[in-house]
């Protein structure tokens, strides 16, 4: 499976890693999906992380990927998007995601122990 999403045990984080082959706008779309269906029956703030650190994806593949989004998908209001990222797409992620889907800037981070240390921060 080329993004696989889990919640993590008894918090409300989940976490999408993306290894390749990837199909950029299925297998993104498909996460989001997951993502979503995930996030419904949590309380409280959720944090939803997609790892993209270990695909190599050019500008145009990623913007395409994110094109497939629609409201439907999108994890809940109530929510902080994390994005781990190492590989250059960082700026396109981050002006795609915000200014065609939602408006908020997501958090940015190289490794996903970052992402992860940053929520931790974030809940005490």
């Amino acid at each position: 499976m080329p993004i696989t999403v889990e919640r993590l045990a008894d918090e409300n984080v989940i976490v999408a890693i993306a290894t390749s082959p990837l199909d950029p706008v299925a297998d993104i779309r498909r996460s989001w999906q997951d993502t979503a269906r995930l996030a419904q029956d949590l309380e409280g703030h959720v944090f939803a992380i997609s790892d993209f650190s270990q695909v190599n994806l050019s500008q145009h593949e990623l913007e395409a990927g994110l094109d497939g989004l629609n409201g439907e998908t999108l994890p809940p209001d109530n929510s902080t998007m994390i994005f781990v990222s190492n590989n250059g797409l960082a700026d396109t992620l981050t002006q795609a995601y915000q200014d065609q889907y939602t408006g908020r800037r997501p958090v940015l981070f190289e490794t996903i122990d970052d992402a992860l240390a940053y929520i931790r921060w974030q809940k005490n």
